[in-house]
């Protein structure tokens, strides 16, 4: 069994509220990051982004069942050099 990870997840061409697409995440094994939440990309509200937490398999068993793709949440360091 693979460890959780962080990812961006995108969902797309979905009506349902953000609560329930929580519970759908969740009943998938999957955790939204409450403080980012469930963010609009569009007027329509048909596209959400939102930071997850999950394993490599509730990943592809979410991709099978909902309209959403991952992405990789790469963590920035911050940097004392200034690049010139």
């Amino acid at each position: 069994m693979s460890s959780p990870s962080r990812y961006i997840a995108y969902l797309h061409g979905t009506d349902p509220s953000a609560d329930q697409l929580t519970k759908q995440l969740a009943n998938l094994g999957i955790t939204l990051d409450q403080e980012y939440g469930l963010i609009s990309v569009d007027p329509a509200g048909n596209q959400l982004v939102g930071r997850v937490l999950a394993t490599e398999d509730a990943i592809h068993r979410a991709e099978q069942t909902l309209p959403i793709s991952f992405f990789p949440d790469l963590r920035v360091s911050s940097s004392d050099e200034n690049p010139e």
